[in-house]
């Protein structure tokens, strides 16, 4: 409730404060048109002046410009009664401007005083609650030290007995780990001598390849050679043959060209005879 009354006091002295803006608007217009009239006042009572001195001065002047004269001074009296009045409200309009803005500034400055001593009020309240909550903090962090405390002592329990759990299990393990290193160890003597003994039958069999191989390759040698010379031989006989067969070739011409003379002869004695 108070807070809700507090909420409505600071309303109001908002609302009145924009009264106040438009009271100082207000009274800052009115001050300018009395301003204003003040000068058009001034202006026109001058003139009223120099027109009833003018008219006492020039009185011989025709009735007709007396009637200009008097109408001029009328009128301008009618202008001056017009200022004067309109200065008097306007005067009475910024006097009862200026009473609504003391009231208004005064109810601020009450409101301003009740929701200052609402500040303090608020401020006790909260000063007072600060230290519940810093009271009420240091018995939860208590509490919450304690019960840390006790976990942190259960969990080092429980790691101790993991741990004596894991020391065991350790002791188990590298027992196993010993046998099978050693199973290890004559898994590799055992394929190392396989390893040698697939060394030496590689070596061996090595030996025997080669030994093979250089077999073959001096039968294939013998044997090429072999068919080599024959070759050398057919060729060598079929050279033979053809030098034989162009030296018969040769004797056959020269047989055929003796023949072919002896029958020409022969021929020709027959013609003669």
């Amino acid at each position: 409730k108070i807070l809700g009354f507090m909420q409505t006091v600071k309303q109001e002295k908002m609302a009145i404060v924009k009264k106040i803006k438009g009271l100082q608007q207000t009274k800052v217009q009115l001050s300018k048109q009395m301003r204003l009239r003040k000068q058009s006042y001034a202006q026109n009572k001058s003139k009223l002046q120099l027109g009833v001195q003018a008219f006492q001065e020039q009185s011989a002047q025709s009735p007709r410009d007396k009637q200009q004269l008097m109408e001029t001074i009328e009128s301008h009296k009618s202008l001056l009664i017009s200022d004067r009045d309109e200065l008097v409200r306007l005067k009475e309009e910024l006097k009862v401007c200026e009473e609504r803005l003391v009231e208004e500034e005064a109810e601020v400055a009450a409101k301003s005083a009740l929701l200052e001593e609402d500040d303090k009020l608020r401020k006790a309240i909260q000063d007072d609650e600060r230290e519940k909550m810093k009271q009420e903090r240091a018995a939860y962090l208590q509490t919450a030290l304690d019960e840390e405390r006790q976990r942190f002592q259960q969990e080092a329990e429980d790691d101790k007995q993991r741990l004596k759990l894991a020391l065991d299990a350790t002791v188990d393990k590298e027992k196993k780990l010993a046998e099978e290193v050693e199973n290890q160890r004559a898994k590799a003597l055992e394929f190392q001598q396989q390893l040698h003994q697939m060394q030496l039958e590689h070596a061996e069999w090595k030996r025997e390849t080669k030994h093979k191989l250089t077999r073959m390759v001096a039968a294939l040698k013998q044997e090429f050679m072999q068919e080599q010379q024959e070759l050398q031989d057919k060729y060598d006989y079929a050279v033979c043959l053809l030098r034989n067969a162009r030296d018969d070739l040769g004797a056959l011409g020269s047989r055929n060209d003796e023949l072919e003379k002896r029958l020409h002869d022969m021929i020709v004695w027959d013609k003669t005879w």
